[in-house]
């Protein structure tokens, strides 16, 4: 006995969202494997995360234009996706829907990643908030201004920016890594 179109919609549905889901399970166990390899150069991930932030923002729109380019597409003639089922001798292919489902929720997933980094940031930016050189973080990795403006804009010497932008970015780490970052 055949399955439905319905039925075989659900089994198609379901296996891609484990196939998505065991993917992203075993990239989080390596980046945690390797963050616990790794208590030295917290500041200096705590640097690469503050400078992804606004690259991430913008992945976002792009990432949601994405999704509204792929429920216009024509995927008729797509090659992206193949799909193997087991002890199938015929050459079944997934519809036009499953294909969008699919591409889909792969985008979605990538949302849903930047979005938790940028809420981990936000968090961590909450702790020195009212830190008097607080600027000085945005300045420098959100907005990428070069050190002689933020003297300027700061009003302060170099070395009284650069030693309290290291000091907010151990506070920073802590608050991203916890006591890894001792």
């Amino acid at each position: 006995m055949g399955l439905t179109t319905k039925e075989e919609e659900k089994r198609i549905g379901k296996t891609l969202r484990n196939i998505i889901k065991e993917t992203t399970e075993e990239e989080i166990k390596k980046a945690l494997a390797i963050g616990a390899k790794s208590t030295k150069g917290k500041y200096q991930q705590t640097e690469k995360r503050l400078y992804a932030y606004p690259v991430l923002q913008r992945n976002i729109k792009r990432y949601q234009k994405d999704i509204e380019d792929v429920k216009k597409e024509d995927m008729q003639k797509s090659h992206d996706f193949v799909r193997f089922i087991k002890n199938s001798g015929s050459s079944e292919k997934p519809d036009l829907e499953e294909l969008r489902a699919a591409k889909i929720l792969i985008i979605e997933q990538k949302i849903a990643r930047d979005l938790k980094e940028i809420e981990e940031i936000k968090a961590a930016m909450e702790e020195i908030k009212n830190d008097e050189y607080y600027q000085v973080i945005e300045l420098c990795y959100f907005q990428q201004i070069s050190k002689t403006d933020i003297e300027e804009k700061m009003h302060c010497v170099n070395m009284t920016i650069w030693r309290n932008r290291k000091r907010l970015i151990n506070i920073l780490s802590l608050s991203l890594y916890g006591a890894d970052a001792i």
